[in-house]
């Protein structure tokens, strides 16, 4: 239900936040404009917009993008919606996803869950990771007959006895051996905080991981969004050029 007072109160902590950290607006502005662009308002999470600024180009200008429909602000998106904007956006120099997800590792006896983070081809080049030990995630990680993974430290130390051959570490993941190719360092959460996985897994090796069919289909929002805005990219340029995409795939006009 809309809530003028708690948009106001939102708006208040919004602009505070913004002055502590210039360097973040630009992404706020653009998520606040694809926000009301379709007739929702994504001011409740502005605190998790504020990265912690990785010594890289463009990092000030990452943040989460919001695309929920009328009345959730903040729902996440499916899968094809993701890839539509992937795909089709051209003011964003990279845009990825994250879902969260508990999938079985290990086999018999020793099988148990453990939670995951399900990211794409491009999230670490927004989402600077920590990495301890290895590297983080690349594209060809993904293939179907050699899926490579980043684990967290204390999953390192806990299960792994804190090996530093690389090289030689797997875990089964979902039934399938998998590589490990890097060891996340403890305390990183990525971009929203609060949750820090045991794995990092290539989202576009989700099949291969056991992850069911109906995370692929439209009806199913369970990922969200990370992006950089190209320089210099103002906020209308950005809702001008993702909110076609948004209406397309939801086939109906945002109303005003």
């Amino acid at each position: 239900m809309f809530n003028a007072d708690w948009i106001r109160t939102d708006l208040r902590q919004a602009f505070r936040a913004l002055k502590r950290r210039p360097g973040s607006s630009a992404l706020v502005i653009v998520t606040l404009a694809v926000g009301l662009g379709v007739n929702t308002v994504a001011f409740s999470a502005v605190n998790a917009l504020v990265f912690r600024s990785p010594d890289r180009p463009g990092a000030d200008r990452a943040g989460w993008l919001f695309a929920g429909p009328r009345g959730r602000p903040l729902q996440n998106v499916p899968l094809p919606l993701f890839e539509a904007i992937e795909r089709d956006a051209r003011t964003l120099d990279a845009v990825a996803a994250e879902g969260r997800m508990p999938l079985a590792i290990g086999e018999g006896a020793e099988t148990r869950q453990v939670w995951t983070l399900l990211v794409s081809s491009r999230y670490f080049d927004v989402v600077a990771p920590d990495i301890a030990l290895g590297r983080g995630l690349l594209m060809a990680d993904a293939r179907m007959d050699d899926v490579a993974v980043v684990v967290s430290e204390r999953f390192w130390r806990a299960r792994l006895g804190a090996s530093p051959s690389l090289p030689t570490l797997s875990v089964t993941l979902g039934g399938r051996q998998v590589r490990v190719v890097g060891v996340m360092r403890d305390g990183f959460q990525g971009p929203g905080g609060l949750f820090e996985p045991d794995l990092w897994v290539p989202l576009a090796a989700r099949r291969t991981v056991g992850l069911p069919v109906d995370y692929d289909t439209a009806s199913n929002p369970w990922l969200t969004m990370v992006a950089r805005p190209h320089y210099g990219m103002s906020a209308a340029a950005v809702a001008f050029d993702v909110l076609p995409i948004v209406k397309e795939f939801r086939g109906t006009e945002p109303s005003s």
